[in-house]
């Protein structure tokens, strides 16, 4: 039951964070989005290693770190080039998800 229930959120988990990580670019709601994106993926990261899949967590942790120097203003990537991280790390969650079971 626990794991039917964490593949139902990870669907909607990562369906959520495609539509957020298409979001970024636009800069209207960018902090909200990436605040979002955060909890997310941070959840994620936290859940995945307990229901083995860790491929899973590990695209989560990615994102989670990404998102959180985003909000922290670190200097580093230009933001076109951290959108794509994030992105691309949204895709391979994905990815991940449509090759597990559940």
């Amino acid at each position: 039951m626990l794991r039917s229930r964490f593949a139902a959120r990870l669907r909607q988990d990562v369906a959520e964070l495609a539509e957020l990580a298409g979001q970024l670019s636009a800069a209207g709601h960018r902090e909200e989005a990436l605040r979002r994106i955060h909890a997310l993926a941070h959840g994620l990261h936290g859940t995945a290693a307990t229901f083995g899949q860790q491929r899973t967590g590990e695209a989560a942790a990615v994102l989670e770190a990404a998102a959180e120097a985003a909000l922290a203003g670190e200097e580093g990537e230009p933001w076109p080039q951290r959108v794509k991280a994030m992105q691309a790390a949204t895709g391979l969650l994905q990815a991940i998800r449509s090759e597990e079971p559940g």
